[in-house]
């Protein structure tokens, strides 16, 4: 077994890997080079499937044996593997086959293409490197002066472009450890060294491509940790073991393994395993009994009929070509290709190949990707590869606003956590802030702070991986007395308790179940709308304990949290505005983790892309200039969401800060002045002082409402108004000395017109940075309960 520290999945835990089996199991394979990572795995890791496994087995038998399809060397060789692992009688299959000899062909057929054709293989270097490890472990026949030749660590073959390839430099580690411990291969002192040299660079290169546990992304990650389980002690450190679990769980729970083979390739290495393993008697061998069973998911029917959009697909070779092509709206890219395709074959005829990890574009226009000349089709949008989310063009004005969220650490006297866990999120630039805001919130007073205010410390603190302490039983204790005023308070009233079961759901979901079910059992009596902040962190907190559920509860607490969930993200997705924003463009960010994470999907679909482009222009129209504003928004633009939280990599003190970046400003408007005529009225019964009073003010075109309020009290004291710091800067408490009150359930209203400039809060803060800009605008100040 290998000396991993706190890294293999136990029974305590196992039930985080149930997802990823239920992938496997419940999968639909139509032919057997679809299901050779998974055999594979089932049969290394000691999943007890039969039925499953006797029809892989036999599928990929047929696929080899049909004169139809011919297999590539990778896909061979990942069918030597998963037919020859842990000693079984498909052994007789590869012998009578003559599998091994026909892969020594392959292998030898991808050394001479690299000769001829300036070391490009007929396939890749993963392919390749996976029918060295085959040939290897199956006592195949290859030569030590080829792998001491080719596999060198600085190969081109490594990259794509200028980025190292991790997922193919973890298979040559593989590879080159099995020939470095394979005894019946003679290699001289020199092969021995080189080889030993190789695997090494290849580990550190791997591990410089780790972030924040993970090695270049998710999907590349499993097979990188079975090479540092052979090649470094990277793995003996505990808290690499955590950090890197944790983040796999996160990503497991996210619905990040939807694809059979992403989850075949990570088991593994959570098991403990790694390929060496197919021929060692320990294959198969697990003290953990795993839950096999295949029921399929339910289906859902849509309520509602889809609606299509229009696209402009564009192909470009020597010269593009254009054409406009309508599907339905939630269409993925090859539906679009398919309606152009339609319209006129001739320029847009394309073809694919069904691969384990979906359809592979291996044409446009009859022209295909070609392995020699390293060419391949890529599909952007708008320039960018379809997978990136802010387009690097914009990327600037995104750094732009980190930077003056970071900069108001400085000369803030509110330690605020919010914007301590959106740096650690999206990685902070200053570090001198990040350690600033740091220390203020270890060393701040939380005897008299609300429940979702701890709840944030807790949070920033764990971001930052140091201890909050007993800051967690604290709030626990909170929460297990806490009640609403009635179940029909407002829904914003629940945005602090749910911050709350977000934080002891990311520190001990087993303790927190039995407080976030009655905090649900008490949102779904709740008879009042939810506003979009309280819903959004109330989604956030609710997929967390939906995710991790311990094992062993009962099936009515995720019955539970998924009903509550479907009604919220309807709600917010009724709060979508034509423009893409959800709620108002300050709501719009917190809503955007919500719906990215939900495992309840609205049935209104939600065009993530439109609203980010729409929050792009207003940052550029100078909307976020609040550091509350930014770190609400800000990971969303970064593709990270609060339940990232727990999965933050510390970097230990650099020397050198990270370059702030350059980024464009808002363009500046003229500064005119404008007539604002502003009413304070309070009419409320039982209040002592009545009053409705008005008077016009000039200020500047642009001025925030601020600006309106100190101008009315210069010029009459009636106009007298009180403020109190925030997380979202000053709050109007008071005008004319009426303060609102908690217990009464009053407080000041903001209308222009008859319309709530605040719709959700009831105050008036810089939160909302509402900006006078018509010639003459109508502000009144209500008293209102």
């Amino acid at each position: 077994m290998l000396d991993v520290v706190g890294l293999l999945v136990n029974e305590t835990n196992f039930w985080r890997l149930e997802p990823l089996i239920n992938t496997m199991l419940n999968a639909n394979y139509t032919k057997g080079t679809l299901g050779l990572n998974v055999l594979l795995t089932l049969r290394l890791v000691g999943i007890k499937n039969q039925s499953l496994e006797q029809q892989l087995s036999q599928q990929i038998k047929e696929d080899i044996n049909s004169g139809e399809m011919e297999l590539t060397s990778g896909e061979l060789a990942l069918g030597i593997l998963g037919l020859g692992a842990c000693e079984n009688q498909d052994e007789e299959f590869i012998r009578g086959a003559r599998l091994v000899s026909k892969l020594e062909a392959k292998f030898q057929a991808e050394i001479q293409n690299m000769e001829a054709h300036d070391g490009n293989p007929l396939t890749n270097y993963y392919q390749l490197s996976l029918a060295l490890l085959a040939l290897c472990l199956f006592n195949g026949s290859y030569s030590v002066t080829s792998v001491t030749c080719y596999f060198t660590p600085e190969n081109k073959n490594y990259y794509f472009g200028d980025q190292f390839s991790v997922d193919t430099g973890a298979m040559a580690v593989l590879a080159l450890t099995c020939v470095q411990k394979n005894t019946q291969k003679k290699m001289d002192m020199n092969a021995e060294g080189k080889i030993s040299n190789y695997v090494e660079s290849l580990a550190n290169k791997i591990q410089a491509e780790r972030k924040q546990g993970l090695f270049g992304n998710i999907f590349s990650t499993g097979e990188a940790m079975q090479a540092l389980f052979v090649s470094s002690d990277y793995y003996k450190n505990e808290a690499n073991c955590r950090e890197t679990l944790r983040a796999v769980f996160d990503n497991i729970s996210r619905g990040a393994f939807y694809l059979p083979i992403t989850a075949a390739q990570i088991l593994p290495a959570l098991m403990g395993k790694t390929y060496l393993d197919v021929t060692n008697p320990s294959c198969g061998l697990n003290p953990v009994k795993f839950n096999t069973s295949t029921e399929k998911p339910g289906t859902v029917t849509p309520t509602t009929a889809p609606l299509n959009i229009l696209v402009k697909y564009s192909v470009r070779i020597n010269k593009t070509s254009h054409t406009e092509v309508t599907v339905r709206k939630g269409s993925v890219f090859l539906d679009v290709m398919k309606a152009a395709q339609e319209k006129n074959e001739t320029l847009f005829r394309f073809t694919v190949e069904e691969t384990s990890w979906g359809p592979y574009i291996t044409s446009v226009q009859g022209i295909k990707a070609n392995s020699n000349d390293r060419t391949y089709w890529k599909l952007l949008s708008n320039g960018q590869p379809l997978s990136q989310a802010v387009p690097s063009a914009e990327q600037p004005w995104v750094d732009g606003i980190q930077v003056i969220m970071e900069n108001s650490v400085i000369n803030s006297t509110f330690p605020n956590p919010s914007v301590l866990i959106a740096m650690n999120l999206a990685g902070a630039y200053n570090v001198e802030a990040q350690k600033l805001l740091t220390f203020d919130l270890m060393a701040s007073d939380t005897a008299d702070l609300t429940a979702g205010q701890l709840a944030l410390t807790i949070m920033a603190l764990t971001s930052s991986c140091r201890d909050p302490g007993d800051k967690v039983s604290t709030l626990r204790t909170q929460m297990e007395n806490w009640t609403p005023s009635s179940l029909g308070s407002y829904a914003s009233t629940f945005y602090g308790p749910s911050l709350a079961i977000l934080a002891l759901c990311q520190n001990n979901p087993e303790m927190t179940l039995p407080i976030a079910a009655r905090f649900a059992k008490t949102l779904l009596a709740s008879s009042s709308p939810f506003d979009v902040d309280a819903g959004a962190v109330a989604t956030l907190a609710l997929t967390c304990m939906y995710n991790r559920i311990p094992v062993g509860s009962e099936e009515g607490y995720r019955a539970l949290f998924a009903q509550l969930l479907k009604k919220i993200v309807e709600d917010i997705s009724t709060r979508v505005r034509d423009n893409g924003l959800i709620g108002d463009v300050y709501s719009t960010g917190l809503a955007m983790q919500a719906l990215s994470v939900t495992p309840e999907r609205p049935n209104k679909q939600w065009d993530c892309q439109q609203t980010m482009d729409t929050v792009l222009d207003e940052i550029k129209e100078g909307k976020f200039q609040n550091s509350m504003s930014i770190a609400q928004i800000l990971p969303s633009l970064k593709g990270k969401t609060y339940l990232d939280v727990p999965q933050v990599s510390c970097s230990p003190d650099q020397e050198v800060q990270p370059t702030q970046p350059n980024f464009p400003s808002p363009v500046p408007t003229s500064a005119s002045n404008i007539t604002v005529v502003y009413t304070i009225s309070n009419q409320l019964r039982g209040v002592e002082l009545l009053f409705n009073v008005t008077i016009s003010v000039s200020v500047k075109k642009g001025s925030v409402l601020l600006v309106v309020l100190e101008e009315a009290q210069r010029r009459n004291p009636q106009f007298k108004f009180e403020t109190r710091m925030t997380s979202w800067g000053l709050e109007v408490s008071s005008i004319n000395n009426i303060a609102g009150n908690v217990n009464d359930k009053t407080y000041w209203q903001f209308l222009s017109g008859k319309t709530p400039l605040i719709e959700e809060d009831g105050h008036f803060g810089v939160k909302r940075h509402v900006r006078v800009k018509r010639k003459n605008s109508k502000l009144t100040a209500r008293a209102d309960r």
